[in-house]
């Protein structure tokens, strides 16, 4: 292991709770309707963190959006199944007669994720306008080292998948 400093330890606990507060925010079903609301489309609330993810990932597998939602497959499947009724979704072309097929956006599924990613960089700039480029950048960079350095745990301690 690793000595242990309180003063560090301190401060990487309340990074933890910080993060978890940032995810609880993001996460808050009242944050997804007053993107969507803002935006001025008509979307089902439980579509939206798909629509993101899959915009956000590409290509992916009912279980793989299942695990990251923290939701059951089968609602996971049927949430998808509709976002694919109304166009927004298709199976990725190179996995259609695989066993495990993953799915992407469409056009008109871009198109909307453009529009929601348009109001979301309008709510981040009010949120972040204090910041300058420098700081944003570092703070970015800060969250993407964190979250590489959680893989890398994940993978050799936990023996889970990436």
């Amino acid at each position: 292991m690793f000595d242990s400093d309180p003063h560090i330890d301190k401060a990487l606990s309340r990074c933890h709770y910080a993060l978890l507060d940032v995810v609880g925010v993001i996460n808050n079903p009242h944050f997804d309707s007053t993107l969507i609301r803002e935006t001025g489309i008509t979307l089902d609330r439980p579509l939206f963190p798909i629509m993101m993810l899959l915009e956000h990932l590409g290509g992916i597998s009912i279980l793989d959006l299942s695990n990251r939602l923290n939701r059951d497959y089968v609602a996971t499947r049927r949430h998808v199944a509709k976002l694919e009724y109304l166009g927004l979704v298709q199976s990725d072309p190179a996995t259609v007669r695989s066993k495990v097929r993953k799915f992407q956006l469409t056009q008109d599924g871009q198109r909307l994720s453009a529009s929601l990613n348009n109001t979301r960089q309008q709510i981040y700039s009010t949120l972040f306008s204090g910041w300058d480029q420098i700081r944003i950048e570092a703070f970015t960079q800060d969250l993407n080292d964190y979250y590489t350095a959680f893989l890398r745990f994940q993978a050799q301690k936990l023996k889970l998948p990436d």
